[in-house]
């Protein structure tokens, strides 16, 4: 039992870190989501991309591990079209910027100059421009303040109610035989009755 209590103690801190082999494949699998999943522009259908997009605006971080997480993707044009105002008509006009980053990773006073400025932020992949901290770690540290003294409660719960089986194991294999014998007797004279 008590080999137990230290492997299970041991299993709780190493999954908890962020190192843990656990950690590091969640990481890889939502690294492998964005780059299967995540779409450029103002277009975007999918979820993931929405919710990235809002993880990276809200929490001031880019990509899954950082903006690196964006260099090596191939289609990162952001598409969009707009009324030319002309002095014959009004016709609409498409315009295309490829980007090396994601208009969401550039930093918040850029966000608040404008449109062409955070087109110019996300073009340019200049890494004083863009938040450099990965969205993973902003998340899993977030999840950690937020819960993390209930996994510990629930942990020191077990741990202490475990500790008290041992101690109740520990009592129970020291009891003098003559009780032992006396439960028995009275075990056997209640099953008769």
């Amino acid at each position: 039992m008590t080999v137990f209590l230290v492997v299970q103690y041991l299993f709780m801190i190493t999954n908890l870190s962020t190192s843990s082999l656990r950690v590091m494949d969640m990481k890889s699998r939502l690294r492998k989501d964005l780059h299967q999943q995540y779409e450029i522009g103002a277009k975007a259908e999918k979820h993931f991309t929405y919710t990235l997009n809002s993880i990276m605006l809200g929490w001031n971080c880019c990509g899954v591990v950082g903006p690196v997480d964006f260099l090596s993707m191939n289609d990162m044009t952001y598409r969009w079209s707009h009324t030319a105002q002309g002095n014959d008509s009004d016709e609409d006009v498409e315009e295309q910027r490829v980007l090396r980053f994601p208009p969401a990773c550039c930093r918040r006073e850029i966000r608040k100059q404008g449109f062409h400025a955070l087109l110019d932020c996300a073009a340019s992949g200049d890494p004083k421009l863009i938040y450099n901290k990965g969205c993973f770690s902003e998340l899993y540290e977030r999840f950690l303040q937020e819960h993390g003294e209930y996994l510990v409660f629930v942990f020191k719960s077990m741990f202490g109610f475990e500790v008290l089986l041992v101690i109740m194991v520990t009592v129970l294999c020291h009891v003098p035989g003559r009780f032992e014998t006396q439960a028995a007797k009275i075990a056997l004279e209640y099953a008769k009755t």
